[in-house]
């Protein structure tokens, strides 16, 4: 069997004959005004804005304190802050603006 990983940040992510998907989250930075800034598996790197999630969804509700959402990080393929809280790394790929 073919196994390719990701092991950027301490995290090893396994995917079986297959390339690693480009929109595995390699790298986040929480910005000022809610925004992070990625970099994905493809090397593209990206701004997201978070403002619309964490007004419109109750689960983003605690990102509001900016303490917390400075905690974000690398878990698995995508961005979390801790267990109950994370997003689609396909959601930050496709609605991140290049940078």
């Amino acid at each position: 069997m073919d196994v390719q990983y990701c092991t950027e940040n301490g995290i090893k992510i396994a995917y079986a004959n297959e390339k690693i998907p480009h929109w595995v989250v390699l790298a986040v930075k929480p910005l000022e005004n809610y925004t992070l800034e990625l970099e994905f598996a493809d090397r593209s790197r990206k701004v997201f804005n978070m403002v619309p999630y964490i007004g419109k969804k109750k689960v983003f509700s605690k990102l509001i304190d900016p303490s917390f959402f400075a905690k974000a990080h690398v878990q698995g393929d995508t961005v979390a802050w801790d267990e109950e809280i994370d997003i689609a790394p396909e959601t930050l790929y496709e609605m991140g603006r290049p940078i």
